[in-house]
């Protein structure tokens, strides 16, 4: 992605998060695959940079490009887990013993449709005024 006069590489998105990664001094890929216990990928550090970030990309190319691998999943669940927790006023905080069959405004077995007996991320998404159809893709 080119945000300027083409041929400086600080132009493209791509380089500059390598670069940013390299001034933070984060660590690779496959260490930070290590630490979370992950079986790291294969990834050719003569060929391909060791960044964290190229890292989190080739994951999901590995995994057929639709959707982030094992590395970058738990990091976006991570920071989501963070701000949830962080925010006074989000519902981990205010009522961490919460659940959506004890919900006065929640009607099991209306509003779960789309997996009975259970809530998952498809009620959720149509509870909040998604169109999605029961079984159906969201995508």
């Amino acid at each position: 992605m080119h945000e300027g006069p083409s041929g400086n590489p600080n132009n493209v998105l791509a380089s500059r998060n390598i670069l940013r990664g390299i001034r933070l001094e984060l660590p690779s890929g496959l260490a930070v695959a290590k630490k979370l216990g992950v079986s790291p990928i294969a990834v050719d550090n003569k060929v391909e940079p060791e960044s964290l970030w190229y890292y989190i990309l080739k994951e999901a190319e590995i995994g057929g490009g639709e959707h982030l691998g094992a590395v970058g999943s738990i990091i976006v669940a991570s920071v989501f887990a963070g701000l949830l927790e962080g925010d006074p006023h989000s519902w981990i905080n205010v009522d961490p013993l919460w659940s959506p069959d004890t919900d006065a405004l929640l009607m099991p077995g209306q509003d779960n449709i789309d997996t009975p007996g259970s809530w998952e991320l498809a009620s959720i998404v149509r509870i909040s005024g998604v169109p999605v159809e029961a079984g159906g893709d969201f995508s």
